[in-house]
């Protein structure tokens, strides 16, 4: 029989035991192996300690000693392996148990083989043990492991995939995966992750640079169904394989949320910055209104004089008042946007102010433009100005035109919408409830999301220079506003743009028939006196220069505090004429309260640049008082101020 080779396990000669270093390094690292060298009586030649110290033996000197006297209470199976290794054979057991001498069940896997002679002739037994108890438990421990860990991996919330680092195959996923993308088990275990990423994948690179977290990534379910997932990932050996762990977060409605969130604070910044451009274009064209005021007066006084003036420049002046006139109906405009513009609301059928300017809108549109009218004839009836409604549908008909320069398709709509929670979330002025849309919608070049925050801007434009003013879109919004609507708007560069105009019902569906103004004659003056309150110097001067030419006594102030003192001093007023806007304490109104208090029955005029003033004296004060609506002509002065001083004779 011949010897076996190295290949075939542990060397059997003493001096290939002592040189083996693999088995030197695996038993210094475990250190839990024995071994013992036996002649052919099963004497002993050579024995290790650890051989005898696992066994329990306290006499270390062994050698020479028979096998069987050491141990003489050896079980019947690890004899007959004794004698089948002296026939040339190995036998193994790889999880036995003995009783120690100290009366411990200790686990081992041992080994008996033959060793040679050089002559290849047998020449005794190896007997090689290595105790498993530790072992033993350790697998017990890891199996109670594993148990906890595949029950903590069951119940997690979150998905949670197993992939080759090297590969991308998935090795396992939990329950939670299974349920979020709808795979089962099996499919799992034949799909990589790139199988469910919509984006180029970085889990695997990040993972095996040590990042645990990837920003969020798009991903799809089985039935198509995209989500977003945060990710979280980290790197391992598992049973020598490059493996990562990868927890899926979805946070689809996270992400929506806080796009909404987002979505309108941008909305209310907006809101707030048209907010404060309007509070400053109507400011503007508040100071604005007063330089009119004077413009206009003293341009009429010119052409009105009887003085023989060139024809040039009667000419010119003519030029000055119409610039003036052009210059008011900007101003008329900016007051729209700023929500102070003058109105005169109706209850009216938005379907027929539509129709009415049919004619009108297909004239300005153009023939290259295809324009489509379709109203729902049930589309309830609003209450607006139905001036200001239909100027609010030729600014949305001439931006839409203008966005179309070689034709396209122009469709005017309406119909009855509810707006919930969920839409007006996005608009922070918005409430939810029954609205009348009013759609414009073109076929045009569209616009692009800086655009978009930016046309409802007063002379914001993106037409070239000269080509317009700005102000058609600022208009829009202003006038939706001061009628307690919004203005929504859809537009993509190439698709074309939506504007939808919401309008509340009016709360009677019945239409009020406009009665005509009753114009009376007025009466000449009879030398009244007149307080004229006006901060403005230039407008100060020429209504007194205005009604001093009329026939008229005028004291002119330049605030509230001075004209009170006048009150105060029983000096002869007729007529008190004041703008509501006083620099000081002493505003108009207040004014004109406390000149009542002292006067019963003092006829007042207020004047002023805004709208809003209007509606504050028209509740404060008895109907029969005044307004002026600024900037102003001489002529409508006169009228304004004989109106009101016959409508305190009339009383008398």
């Amino acid at each position: 029989m011949s010897a076996p080779s190295d290949s075939q396990g542990h060397e059997v000669r003493l001096h290939a035991l002592e040189d083996s270093q693999d088995l030197l390094r695996y038993v210094i690292k475990h250190d839990s192996s024995a071994v013992a060298l036996l002649d052919g009586e099963f004497n002993y030649l050579a024995v290790s300690d650890r051989f005898l110290d696992d066994h329990g033996v306290p006499d270390k000197d062994v050698i020479g000693r028979n096998h069987y006297d050491v141990f003489p209470d050896l079980p019947e199976l690890w004899k007959e392996a004794h004698r089948s290794a002296l026939m040339g054979q190995v036998v193994k057991n790889e999880d036995d148990w003995y009783e120690h001498a100290d009366g411990s069940i200790l686990h081992n896997r041992w080994e008996c083989r033959p060793w040679y002679r050089s002559d290849g002739s047998i020449g005794g037994i190896v007997l090689y043990t290595e105790g498993t108890t530790e072992r033993k438990e350790a697998e017990e421990a890891l199996i109670q492991s594993e148990g906890r860990y595949r029950q903590l991996f069951e119940l997690e919330s979150d998905a949670i995939l197993l992939l080759d680092a090297e590969t991308g195959q998935i090795l396992e996923a939990n329950s939670a995966a299974c349920s979020l993308y709808g795979y089962s088990r099996a499919e799992w275990h034949s799909m990589k992750n790139t199988d469910i990423s919509l984006e180029p994948n970085e889990t695997r690179a990040a993972a095996r640079h040590g990042q645990t977290w990837v920003p969020s990534r798009r991903h799809h379910t089985k039935d198509g169904t995209e989500i977003l997932v945060e990710i979280t990932a980290s790197h391992f050996e598992l049973k020598g394989r490059h493996t990562i762990l990868a927890a899926m977060r979805d946070v689809t409605e996270r992400d929506a949320a806080a796009q909404a969130l987002r979505s309108s604070e941008e909305q209310l910044r907006q809101a707030q910055k048209m907010d404060a451009i309007g509070q400053l274009a109507g400011g503007i064209a508040h100071d604005f209104n007063n330089l009119l005021t004077t413009i206009m007066g003293y341009s009429e006084l010119i052409l009105a004089s009887g003085c023989d003036h060139p024809e040039e420049v009667r000419s010119d002046v003519q030029e000055i008042r119409q610039a003036a006139e052009r210059a008011r109906e900007l101003t008329s405009q900016i007051l729209a946007f700023s929500r102070r513009q003058p109105q005169k609301p109706e209850i009216v059928s938005p379907n027929a102010l539509i129709q009415g300017a049919e004619q009108l809108l297909r004239r300005t549109l153009g023939e290259n433009i295809e324009f489509v009218i379709s109203l729902d004839p049930n589309t309830a009836q609003v209450e607006v100005d139905p001036g200001q409604f239909t100027q609010v549908i030729a600014n949305l008909a001439v931006n839409a035109r203008d966005a179309m320069p070689n034709g396209g398709k122009l469709t005017v709509s309406t119909s009855n919408v509810v707006l919930d929670d969920e839409f007006c979330r996005s608009y922070p002025d918005c409430s939810p409830g029954s609205y009348v849309m009013i759609e414009v919608s073109d076929t045009g070049r569209g616009m692009d999301g800086a655009t978009l925050s930016r046309i409802f801007e007063p002379f914001f434009t993106t037409k070239d220079q000269g080509a317009g003013t700005g102000l058609g879109l600022s208009t829009v919004h202003g006038i939706v506003k001061q009628n307690g609507g919004h203005v929504f708007v859809d537009s993509s560069l190439g698709v074309g743009s939506s504007f939808k105009v919401g309008l509340p019902p009016a709360v009677s569906q019945t239409v009020t028939a406009t009665q005509p103004e009753s114009v009376t004659t007025p009466e000449k003056p009879q030398g009244e006196t007149i307080l004229v309150v006006e901060d403005q110097a230039s407008v100060r001067a020429l209504v007194k220069r205005v009604l001093e030419r009329e026939g008229y006594k005028v004291i002119a102030v330049a605030d509230g505090d001075q004209g009170l003192q006048i009150i105060q001093a029983d000096t002869e007023v007729d007529l008190l004429l004041t703008d509501i806007v006083l620099p000081g304490p002493v505003q108009g109104d207040a004014l004109g309260e406390r000149a009542l208090e002292l006067r019963p029955g003092l006829p007042l005029l207020f004047m002023s640049g805004y709208l809003r003033n209007a509606s504050i004296a028209a509740e404060r004060f008895d109907a029969t008082v005044g307004f002026l609506q600024k900037p102003f002509a001489p002529d409508v002065l006169c009228a304004k101020v004989r109106a009101a001083l016959q409508k305190d004779s009339h009383t008398a």
